[in-house]
Parts: structure tokens; sequence; C-alpha cells
């Protein structure tokens, strides 16, 4: 045995494994070698994890669980050196005619365990499902509810250790055991509910006016039932919502729009005779088929009309001088009579000569608005001034005669003449007159 011990010294004694590797005579650098080779494959390994039908797959490597090298290494050159004389003799001894198997030890990076078994419990844990109730097709359906299941993450982490301990050549499928976790809400909750449903899809109700009739289907009455939550317990309620949407399918069976009475703006006749209209009473109707779904006997819902009183209209012509086409201040320019007009409501001020645009550069017509003021625009395009510029589209403009750079000023002999670029302009004194009067927003109501 002397020379045994004399022949290992500094080496690892005969028959000394761990993870189904032979060490004997190895030294410790060498065995660290052939542990950091092994650990390399080892951990490019891949792992199935199932929790029934779910199943992931993932490295030795994600999980953070690794072999101490080290500590193994560590036990493996201690067998048979225990520093005492006689029991190193026979501990030694022991390795001649016996194997000898070193447990390994493993160290776990925290991060990604943590990392890994968050990810892993998301991916196969059950969450549980309450029971839900629902009506498809006028037909009450109860939703059993489904119990789910967590993965026990210590019990993951000792299987992976177990079986690399005992089958480190193969990696087999794991399937930690779990925890049942019961759902909140189960279908007993639903017992009175889904009998009070199907109570109200029974009913047959039939809504009437006048000759003609309308019965919800039970796919219809399906729709208006909704399940509320009571402590736990699933109750009841009709939703008006719904309600209404199919009553307003009934309603356009029955209803009679109204018709608007037109009167002349300026002196009041009657264009058009206006006619009342009938429009469904649907808060009565609605409550009337509340009653009947959970009353004892359901009866015949007579619909009831609501008479829509005929609306008088304003009318203004499209054309013209009209006091009173809008309120408070406002212009009118008149491009057939070359003629601009303030009104003040129904009080017709006073009115101005203009010339508006030629032919090949018209004035715009309709409604718009003064935008900008400005006492003295100057016109980049024509190179020009506008005096008592007032704009109200664009390009387009209220101003006085223009004038050029050299002094020269559009007389005032064009003045009821189209000639203009499109602005409609204005005479000395006038265009003063009215810039001073308006402000921003006030009116402009350009016609033919």
């Amino acid at each position: 045995m002397f020379y045994y011990q004399k022949a290992y010294a500094g080496k690892i004694y005969r028959d000394v494994y761990s993870l189904d590797l032979d060490f004997s005579g190895k030294t410790v650098s060498e065995a660290k070698e052939i542990l950091s080779t092994y650990q390399d494959s080892l951990l490019a390994k891949e792992i199935v994890i199932k929790n029934e039908e779910k199943e992931t797959k993932v490295t030795l490597s994600e999980t953070g669980i690794n072999i101490d090298a080290n500590d193994i290494v560590d036990q493996l050159f201690k067998i048979g050196r225990s520093g005492n004389f006689l029991n190193d003799l026979f501990e030694s001894s022991k390795t001649l005619v016996s194997k000898n198997l070193v447990t390994p030890a493993f160290r776990v990076n925290r991060a990604k365990f943590e990392n890994f078994t968050a990810i892993t419990a998301g991916q196969l844990n059950l969450d549980p499902v309450n029971a839900s109730l629902s009506i498809d097709n006028g037909t009450v359906v109860v939703n059993e509810e489904k119990n789910g299941r967590t993965i026990n993450i210590d019990d993951l982490r000792n299987q992976i250790e177990n079986i690399l301990i005992s089958q480190p050549g193969v990696l087999p499928m794991i399937k930690p055991t779990v925890s049942l976790v019961r759902a909140e809400i189960g279908s007993a909750n639903f017992v009175l509910a889904k009998k009070d449903a199907e109570n109200i899809l029974a009913r047959q109700l039939t809504l009437k006016y006048e000759d003609k009739v309308f019965q919800p289907t039970r796919n219809e009455v399906g729709k208006w039932i909704i399940f509320l939550d009571n402590n736990g317990q699933s109750y009841v309620s009709l939703s008006d919502s719904q309600i209404k949407n199919y009553l307003t399918g009934v309603a356009k069976n029955i209803e009679i729009a109204s018709v608007d009475r037109k009167i002349n703006a300026p002196d009041n006749a009657v264009l058009e005779e206006g006619k009342e209209g009938k429009s469904l009473n649907y808060d009565k109707a609605m409550s009337d088929i509340k009653t009947n779904l959970t009353a004892p006997n359901s009866q015949e819902i007579l619909l009831e009309m609501v008479t829509i009183p005929v609306k008088d209209i304003r009318v203004f012509p499209s054309e013209g001088l009209v006091l009173g086409r809008f309120e408070g201040k406002y212009i009118d320019i008149d491009l057939k009579e070359q003629k601009l007009c303030r009104v003040e409501s129904t009080q017709l001020l006073d009115c101005y000569q203009i010339s508006s645009g030629k032919a090949s550069m018209p004035t715009p017509t309709g409604t718009f608005n003064i935008q900008f003021k400005n006492d003295r625009q100057w016109s980049k395009k024509y190179g020009l001034w506008m005096p008592y510029w007032e704009q109200i589209s664009g390009d387009y403009g209220i101003h006085e005669l223009p004038e050029w750079p050299n002094g020269y000023k559009e007389g005032e002999a064009h003045l009821g003449t189209p000639v203009s670029h499109g602005c409609v302009r204005l005479g000395v004194g006038a265009a003063k007159t009215v810039y001073d009067w308006t402000e921003l927003g006030t009116t402009v109501y350009i016609h033919k």
C-alpha cells in the first residue's frame, strides 16, 4: 500500500468517479480540465419541462444551475487523504477493490435562475378560468370553470439537480409537481340566473300598432338579457340599449316623419305647408316589454305614438338683398347690380357702387367673413397699394380703388363695371366708411 500511495502522490486514486467520469490517476489540474470540457457540453443540452398539455424547452445554461467543478475536484482528491495515517491506509486500499463515487455539488446563478423560473412559470402555469354564463342563438350556455395549476419551482430545481446526479448523460422530460389553483367562480353561482334567463326566453311577446304586429324572436330576446354579479351570485337584468335597438327597427315601420313648414323670410308668406309626424314612445314601450318579460303572464303590448309638431323654417331667397338674412351687421354684395350694402340685422344702412372681378377673373360668390384688415396693403403680385384692405378669402378682399407707386390711382369711372382682378373695389370715402364699420369676423354675403 505504501508503494500504491507513493505512485498516486499528487493524483486521484483508482476507481474514483463523479458524473459518470473516471478520474483515476488524474492530477487536480487534469481533473479540472476534464470537468471544464464536460461542463461546456452539459450546459448546451436541452431540458424539456411539461405541465399537462403545455411544455417548454430550455438549455441547462439558461436555468442558472451548474456543477461546482472546484468542489468536485476537491472531494475527488480528498478520498484516501484525511490526514490520519491508518485511516488513509484503509481508505486508499478501498479504491483498489471498489468504485468510489463523488456526489457533485452545484452552483446556482441566482439572477439567471429567477429569470428562468419566471419565464417557465409564465409559459407553463395554467391559470384558472371562472365559469361564465352566456346566451348563444337564444340558448343559455353555462361555460364550466377550469381550475389552474402552477408548477412547484423548488421541486423543479430538485429534479434538475437529481437528474444531473443520477443521469448526467441524458436529460429526460421533467414534470414538476403542481399546485391546484381553484377558480373563484363556479357554475353553481349561475343556477338561479340560468333559470331566470330561460324563463324570459320562453316568453312570446307581441307588440301591436294598428294593424301591424311585431313578435321578437327568441334570439332577439336573448340579446336583451345581461348577467350581473352580486357578491359572487349571478342575476339577470335587461339591457335598455339592446331593447331600444330592437324598438328602433320596429319604429321604422310605423313612424311618420314630420315635414317642416317653410316661411318666406322677407314677407313671412307660407311657401310650403308642414305636416305633423309620429314617433314611437320608446320609454313606454321599453317599460311594457320589461314588465311583460318578468310578470307571471305576458299580455299584448300596444305601442303608443307621440306627435311631432310642425317646425317653421325661415327660407331666404338664394339671391338678392334680403334684410335680416344674418343676425347683427353684415355686408351684402350684389355682383349683378355692382353694389355693396351695409346691413344691421333688418335695417339697411347704405349702399355703394363697386367694381368686382372681370369675366376672366370673377369675384367668388358665397358667404365669407372678414379675416384680416390693413389700412394700406401692398400687393406684391400686381405691384400696387390697396387702401383699406379687408381680406375675405385667400387673395380676395374689399378695398379702395388701387394706387401705383408712380402716384397713379384707379379712376372712379370704373366703379359700376367689373374690371378688377377678383377683389371688390370701393370709391374714396366709401372704402374707409366700410373699413371703420366692420370688425374681424363680420359676415360678407356675395351673390349675383
